[in-house]
């Protein structure tokens, strides 16, 4: 089976022979959970509220081509296109006595599908009519209202205090959506695969999780073990790098937003321009819910292609940021699975790295495909830890002894597949060729 056609095996599920559904191929055995989440109404601050004063009512109200609403439509277009939306929303507030003009312009939006919005709510004590007020670019998606939800992650730092907890907000793709030809073939476009834009894959969470539990112990004032002081020097006031962070990049996100292992400046990636886009968006929603803890946090695309000078170009303006001396994190989540980007990846690792930098790469081993990864380095140049690679997190290794108890019999669950361990590789600080792969 092709590359391509594995990776649809991947993302579908289904047999190319039958419509059986493969459970394991999609990797969702699902037990790796540890953020619960929900799905929201994200209101833009800087289209939170839209005040309709008495002199726009009286000058516009009954003409059906009213400026003001107009007005407001073509700055929700250009709004969208700035932040690559398909939908945004916000409230309007309008005088008590306008209630059934502004309904009435309302619903003709409503019934021409370029607009629609929430039963007004209505304010007797302060003379008001208020309602959410929702615009798509798209008006074949009226009824569903997005291309995209809008979701929150509950982070909790003290169990015995709920104040101590914080959200993490994300733009993500519909869950369960039918794949098209463009998701299948978007390597033929952008020359990079689509995994990333499909979901949240559990090495992601679970690298968060694992980064997140020091903060939560030192928050707590409870001692750390060995693997969590390691790893804690890796991220506390470091200049850290997410690669192939997918439409999330959950991980960065995460860290940017803690108190004690805050790192000093977070930069998150992934190859795919729509992705890309998607992480700027994500940022930008929680610099506005002021998630991030002063933390320094962008998003950049990053090829892995060792042979387009494109790729290099994006490295350099990457390294550029850090005024040219390398990253001393790197943070990797199941990017291991195509061997064929293998080369590529090690390629980009041998530029934006700092001597005596670090890369965590959390993934499944998949037949093999971390060990083929491995035989590749140049070891002149890396060193490989392998020390903690399936004791990185008391509660991950847990469920994992749990399932295997509970689940593999079931054909559930294959820690080939579900269980992902942690390879550390520390960069050398020699004058090794960093270019010699």
């Amino acid at each position: 089976m092709s590359k391509w056609k594995l990776l649809k095996h991947r993302l579908t599920g289904k047999d190319k022979n039958t419509s059986k559904i493969d459970e394991l191929s999609i990797h969702r055995h699902n037990g790796f959970q540890f953020f619960s989440s929900k799905r929201t109404i994200f209101i833009w601050k800087d289209l939170q509220t839209y005040t309709i004063n008495e002199d726009t009512v009286n000058n516009n109200i009954n003409d059906k081509k009213s400026d003001w609403l107009n007005d407001l439509i073509d700055y929700y277009y250009k709004f969208m296109e700035i932040r690559d939306c398909s939908e945004c929303c916000m409230n309007i507030e309008i005088p008590l006595k306008y209630k059934d003009e502004l309904y009435n312009f309302l619903q003709a939006g409503d019934e021409a599908k370029t607009h629609r919005f929430d039963p007004l709510e209505i304010d007797l004590i302060n003379k008001k009519v208020k309602t959410t007020f929702y615009v798509v670019q798209n008006p074949s998606i009226i009824l569903s209202m997005s291309e995209c939800i809008y979701k929150k992650y509950i982070i909790n730092i003290n169990t015995d205090n709920n104040n101590n907890n914080w959200e993490i907000y994300t733009r993500e793709g519909i869950p369960d959506r039918k794949l098209t030809i463009k998701d299948i073939t978007s390597h033929e476009d952008y020359g990079v695969d689509n995994t990333g834009n499909i979901r949240i894959w559990d090495s992601e969470s679970i690298l968060l999780y694992t980064l997140l539990k020091i903060e939560k112990s030192i928050f707590n004032n409870n001692k750390i073990t060995l693997q969590q002081n390691l790893l804690l020097s890796y991220i506390k006031d470091q200049n850290i790098l997410e690669l192939g962070g997918g439409l999330t990049a959950l991980c960065g996100l995460g860290i940017a937003a803690t108190s004690y292992i805050k790192p000093k400046l977070i930069i998150i990636t992934d190859g795919h321009p729509k992705c890309t886009r998607n992480l700027q968006v994500c940022i930008e929603m929680n610099k506005q819910k002021q998630v991030f803890n002063q933390c320094d946090i962008n998003a950049h695309q990053l090829r892995w292609d060792r042979n387009d000078i494109k790729c290099q170009n994006e490295i350099n303006s990457i390294l550029n940021i850090n005024n040219n001396i390398g990253y001393d994190t790197i943070l990797i989540s199941d990017c291991l699975f195509f061997k064929e980007f293998h080369l590529d990846l090690i390629y980009v690792l041998n530029q934006i790295v700092r001597p005596g930098g670090r890369v965590l790469l959390l993934q499944p081993p998949r037949s093999g495909s971390t060990e083929l990864f491995i035989k590749l380095i140049n070891k002149n140049v890396w060193e490989i830890n392998r020390e903690f690679e399936e004791n990185y997190c008391e509660e991950v290794n847990e469920k994992h002894k749990k399932f295997m108890n509970e689940d593999i019999e079931k054909g559930i669950y294959d820690p080939d597949l579900h269980f992902p361990r942690l390879l550390i590789m520390i960069k050398k600080d020699n004058n090794s060729n960093i270019f010699n792969i």
